[in-house]
């Protein structure tokens, strides 16, 4: 235990597949790990995520006291209850009654675009919770987030954490079956388009499209691993861990690096397309389809370059390197 101080990481009581959270409990697994005194802190007692194996340390909001000493560690979505009057409704009253507490506040930022969700648009109104003197600090997962914050704060202290991906789970597969996956709830009008354009080019034929959701974990990774293609087309997000997962697992990705993903969203190790150009990746799904069916070796190797390009740059050692060097030096 580092000088009796405590961290929580506050999180919604959601039990939906949500990469965030697990996010949120490694770096909880990894502060433990390391000697701190660490906890995911939930409203519900009794409750924790089990979409996924944890043992992870939970601490419940009735239950926990917030000192001088300790910190709280905020996710970026719940800065919209900032700007709530304090009894608006439940969820606002949670906000603040952990945020009044004397703890300082950091705020743990996985989507910089949904930063300003839930301001207004009035000129001259810069209330955000960002400003407050209780906030000390900022981490995000991607070049880009920080890039956005330091732009928008920059006098505030923001420090990038890499995200790791699991590839003991998400592992390279050479074997492929001709699957083509994809998540539909992320962007689902973009996907309608997308599909109907390919059935109507009739390059379809022979392939199977499957649709991830309402999956856990060692579902979808074996889904990725046995897939040859996973297509993305979200516009915005904080990192891309999908992709990220799709690739470590041998899966060539098409699509929108939906600006997180432009670190590892490179030509070499996949198919990036400009974001918004659905005609554009229904002709490079066309091509790369045509592609595998003249030379699939060219795309097993692209595949297995990308997949080790994750492994390299995502492993759990750089996850844990980040989040101590972060710690260590707030503390």
């Amino acid at each position: 235990m580092k000088n009796d101080t405590k961290i929580y990481y506050l999180c919604p009581d959601s039990n939906s597949p949500r990469g965030g959270i697990k996010v949120i409990y490694e770096h909880v697994d990894i502060l433990n790990g390391a000697g701190f005194s660490a906890y995911v802190l939930h409203k519900k007692k009794g409750f924790r995520c089990n979409w996924f194996d944890n043992s992870t340390a939970i601490s419940y909001l009735k239950e926990s006291m917030f000192r001088e000493k300790d910190f709280i560690v905020i996710p970026e979505f719940y800065a919209k209850f900032f700007l709530k009057n304090r009894k608006a409704t439940k969820k606002s009253k949670i906000f603040w009654s952990i945020f009044n507490t004397p703890a300082p506040k950091i705020i743990f930022n996985q989507h910089s675009y949904m930063t300003f969700k839930g301001h207004a648009s009035t000129q001259n109104d810069i209330r955000t919770v960002y400003n407050d003197k209780s906030i000390i600090a900022a981490i995000v997962v991607s070049e880009d987030n920080k890039r956005y914050l330091n732009y928008v704060f920059p006098d505030m202290k923001i420090f990038r954490v890499h995200n790791s991906i699991d590839t003991g789970l998400f592992r390279y597969q050479l074997e492929k079956k001709k699957k083509i996956c994809f998540i539909p709830q992320k962007n689902h009008d973009e996907f309608v388009q997308l599909i109907n354009i390919l059935n109507q080019r009739n390059v379809l034929s022979d392939w199977r499209l499957v649709p991830i959701e309402n999956k856990s974990r060692k579902e979808v990774a074996a889904i990725l691993r046995e897939s040859m293609f996973f297509i993305n087309l979200v516009y915005q997000e904080g990192f891309g861990l999908p992709s990220a997962e799709a690739m470590a697992c041998g899966c060539m990705v098409i699509g929108y690096h939906g600006m997180g993903g432009k670190e590892f969203y490179r030509p070499e190790v996949c198919f990036p397309v400009e974001t918004g150009n659905i005609i554009e990746v229904a002709k490079t799904v066309e091509q790369v389809l045509i592609l595998f069916e003249n030379n699939p070796k060219s795309l097993h190797e692209k595949a297995a370059k990308a997949s080790e390009f994750i492994r390299k740059n995502y492993s759990p050692e750089v996850q844990k390197r980040d989040i101590l060097e972060f710690w260590n030096g707030i503390l």
